[in-house]
């Protein structure tokens, strides 16, 4: 089921500390108000873990990883046997991929369809990489 939030409540007839949604289903649109915690727990996904790295670090799906290189640049190796939706966040933990770069290690599975590591240079990048498929493998979203 799809919920989207259709506005927030800003006159007196909604309860306090509700959003108004509408969820798709098989008999049309329903619309009713909820409260932010019951529409994130239909929503929820488990979270992510996250991590602040300064050196060499395996990746694991799922998991989020602030890269701080401002001691020295190192490599992030993606996972060996991702299945398709695995995700790995990366973040620019302390604004240095442009001066210490962070290597993406594909680690047998493409990134974007290149059979090739992939190096960060981008000050502030922030982004994630999901899995598809053996020949596109990663994808940058």
């Amino acid at each position: 089921m799809a919920y989207k939030i259709s506005d927030i409540p800003t006159h007196n007839t909604a309860p306090a500390g509700t959003a108004k949604i509408e969820s798709e289903n098989p008999t049309g649109p329903q619309s009713q108000w909820s409260t932010i915690a019951e529409i994130l727990a239909a929503n929820a996904t488990g979270g992510t873990t996250w991590s602040i790295i300064s050196s060499a670090t395996p990746a694991v799906a799922g998991h989020g990883y602030f890269c701080d290189t401002s001691s020295a640049a190192f490599t992030l190796t993606l996972p060996t046997t991702p299945t398709l939706g695995d995700t790995v966040y990366v973040e620019d933990y302390k604004a240095n991929f442009n001066v210490g770069n962070l290597t993406i290690a594909y680690n047998g599975n493409p990134i974007m369809g290149l059979s090739e590591d992939m190096i960060v240079s981008t000050l502030n990048a922030s982004f994630s990489l999901v899995f598809s498929d053996v020949t596109q493998g990663w994808r940058i979203v």
